[in-house]
């Protein structure tokens, strides 16, 4: 601790009165001046968390690690739904300081611009007939230039860059946590084994709208950590999602949505549908057939369509989890539907990838009561997004707020945040709401039929079991998905950088567990 920090101790020793008051202030500020952060995905929580952190004069330094290992399907293939964004972001009147500041500093480099009309979101009724969805009085909607997946990305490195510093934005995929019984720590192992850390606080972001982080990556390294991490696995049981059937098609000029996004009424097989042009599609695996040509005063040949249906039709579709079910069939309804609404023959719409049992398309719960985030002060250990906040860029500022304002409570030391079974509510779509925010959440959708009406997400099994009291010491909710080795391949994407990334990290494990294939062992390590 530095001579300042000491006589500032000192001083206030004098002043103070109350012995317990001192002792829990001294330990409180002798923390914060030590502490290292890692905050965990490439997300506007993640960011925006990182950016409260970077501003504080307590946290000494903040690493910003966007890459996470997915144990079911490699991230350096982005994937249209895996990394879905929406075609408009929303930003409410009554946002966090934090989202309008980074939304001023986005107009202000020409990003983003405010798309107005009342074409760009429509509602489609059972009689075909299409009436404008305006956003609610005050908020504004948004369309990114080139795409909000890179708009993030860009931002991310920016803020580092400017940070002088004290925020870095690393490259290094994570596949799992370690925490030092002895001091209290964390160190984060990336797929090649190699260490990073100590860090004083792990927080963990997810936002399922943007999708830069994947809810697999997240469950795979809590799980990684147990039985440390069981308080925050329990509480994100209670975080659940309804899932639906997706198609991604392109749709060659001149067939159009005609609008940003669509909400359809009274058609079991499609509930909402988004464009994205060609030229805003990086990040997201999107592949355009043919070379498009963009015209004077056009946005370009053609664009990509993403369908939703219901989730009720979805679970009828696929009541259980296991067992084959027809993609053809289930596809083709979407599109016919799809091509139904928007007046082509589906043989014109073209599949951009098999259709999608979309696991978790939207969020059915938010927190009600209490701070939208999740946080064990015992462990230093969080989870921030817009799962707890409700969806949108709105509901991602919000969590990181709360995420960040825990760790750094002054109130007696830092505060512990475990929203239980009565904080949760049903995400009741706003008006105007559009995109997965207007997906129907009364059914929980495919391969979930049968499932206990408890307010948990049972695609979750280990956290279910903890929030009903069972003690679990190890599980690996990915299992299933390892022989796929998708850890194989991510190392050998990286190629020539395994010697590098092993000698940054300054510590690595001798000669490796080999636990990313057959999955974790858990335990206290």
């Amino acid at each position: 601790m530095s001579f300042a920090v000491l006589l500032c101790a000192l001083q206030f020793s004098e002043q103070a009165t109350d012995l317990g008051e001192h002792r829990a202030w001294f330990s409180v500020h002798y923390q914060t001046v030590t502490m290292r952060w890692a905050v965990l995905g490439g997300t506007f929580s993640g960011m925006s968390l990182s950016r409260l952190a970077g501003k504080h004069p307590g946290v000494a330094r903040v690493d910003l690690f966007v890459n996470l290992f997915d144990p079911a399907r490699s991230v350096h293939t982005p994937h249209p739904l895996c990394e879905y964004a929406p075609p408009l972001l929303e930003v409410p009147a009554n946002a966090a300081e934090s989202l309008q500041v980074t939304v001023q500093k986005w107009v202000q480099s020409g990003r983003v611009k405010e798309r107005k009309g009342p074409s760009a979101v429509a509602r489609v009724l059972s009689n075909g007939m299409r009436t404008p969805l305006p956003p609610v009085d005050g908020t504004s909607r948004l369309y990114a230039k080139g795409g909000v997946i890179p708009l993030l990305q860009s931002s991310c490195a920016n803020m580092a860059s400017s940070s002088n510093g004290k925020i870095q934005n690393l490259p290094h995929q994570l596949a799992s946590l370690e925490r030092n019984a002895v001091d209290g720590t964390w160190l984060l192992v990336d797929i090649f084994d190699g260490r990073h850390g100590p860090y004083n606080r792990v927080l963990l972001t997810h936002d399922a709208l943007v999708r830069a982080a994947r809810r697999a990556s997240v469950k795979q390294l809590l799980e990684s950590a147990l039985p440390y991490t069981q308080d925050v696995v329990g509480a994100m049981a209670r975080a659940q999602t309804c899932s639906a059937f997706a198609v991604c098609v392109y749709a060659p000029p001149p067939i159009s949505l005609n609008a940003d996004a669509l909400v359809v009424e009274g058609t079991p097989e499609l509930r909402v549908a988004s464009r994205t042009e060609p030229a805003d599609g990086d990040g997201r695996g999107l592949r355009v057939p043919r070379a498009g040509k963009r015209q004077e005063g056009g946005r370009g040949e053609g664009e990509f369509i993403v369908a939703v249906a219901t989730t009720e039709w979805s679970q009828r579709m696929r009541p259980t989890p296991s067992g084959r079910w027809d993609k053809e069939r289930v596809g083709g309804g979407v599109i016919a539907a799809l091509a139904g609404v928007i007046g082509c023959r589906a043989e014109d719409l073209r599949p951009v990838i098999p259709t999608f049992a979309w696991q978790g398309a939207s969020c059915r719960t938010r927190v009600r009561d209490g701070p939208p985030c999740i946080y064990d002060a015992r462990i230093g250990l969080g989870v921030c997004g817009n799962i707890f906040g409700g969806l949108g860029l709105g509901g991602a500022a919000s969590s990181a707020e709360a995420l960040f304002s825990s760790c750094v409570s002054m109130n007696g030391g830092e505060m512990t945040v475990l929203p239980g079974e009565g904080s949760w509510e049903l995400a009741v779509p706003p008006p105007g709401a559009f995109d997965l925010c207007a997906l129907d959440l009364e059914c929980l959708g495919v391969g979930r039929a049968g499932q206990p009406d408890d307010g948990l997400d049972h695609t979750w099994p280990a956290a279910v079991s903890i929030a009903r009291g069972k003690d679990v010491r190890a599980a690996d909710s990915m299992a299933k998905y390892r022989s796929r080795n998708v850890l194989e391949a991510d190392r050998r994407r990286a190629g020539g950088e395994v010697d590098g990334r092993r000698e940054e990290s300054g510590q690595r494990r001798r000669g490796g567990r080999g636990n990313y294939r057959g999955g974790y062992r858990g335990g206290k390590r």
